[in-house]
């Protein structure tokens, strides 16, 4: 069973280690890149955590997978850091990173998530559109690759039920 687990402060080494490996495994997929990662300070990592929640997937005990939540300067809410190990794709973890962000950012009154994919990543906007994101018409340079482009997304937040009751 998987299992999500929100990072606490003190388990920014972890963090570390498993957005070096998402890194590495899909370096086309991120606005950073595996070498300034590498050489980021034990506080900037620490600091990472500081920014907004980042969780970690496990199955049986291993880390599989990575998402974050971010806020924007405008005050927009971001699915950020999104990634799988490759031996677990597939067993739907993805949609339960991604739910994660998107209940922490409802938690927090969001009206929608937003996020960035790297245009020609299939795989990933599938699971986005599958999970209710929609384009936004927004496009932008990756970060890591400006040869490479990012096209926005973005999905309405519903209250739950339960939230929505007084």
């Amino acid at each position: 069973m998987v299992e999500i687990r929100q990072v606490e402060l003190d388990g920014w080494r972890e963090l570390r280690d498993v957005r070096l490996a998402a890194l590495l495994d899909a370096p086309t997929a991120f606005g950073s890149t595996y070498e300034d990662s590498v050489a980021r300070s034990d506080e900037q990592w620490q600091k990472r955590l500081e920014a907004g929640p980042m969780f970690i997937a496990y199955l049986d005990g291993k880390a599989i997978g990575l998402s974050g939540g971010f806020v924007e300067e405008d005050g927009s809410y971001e699915l950020v850091s999104m990634w799988v190990d490759p031996v677990a794709r597939g067993k739907r973890v993805a949609e339960q990173l991604v739910n994660v962000v998107a209940a922490w950012a409802r938690g927090l009154g969001a009206a929608r998530l937003h996020l960035w994919v790297t245009d020609g990543n299939e795989s990933a906007q599938r699971l986005y559109e599958r999970l209710g994101f929609t384009y936004t018409g927004e496009r932008q340079e990756l970060p890591s690759n400006p040869q490479l482009t990012e096209v926005g997304m973005a999905m309405p937040l519903q209250l739950s039920e339960d939230a929505a009751r007084p």
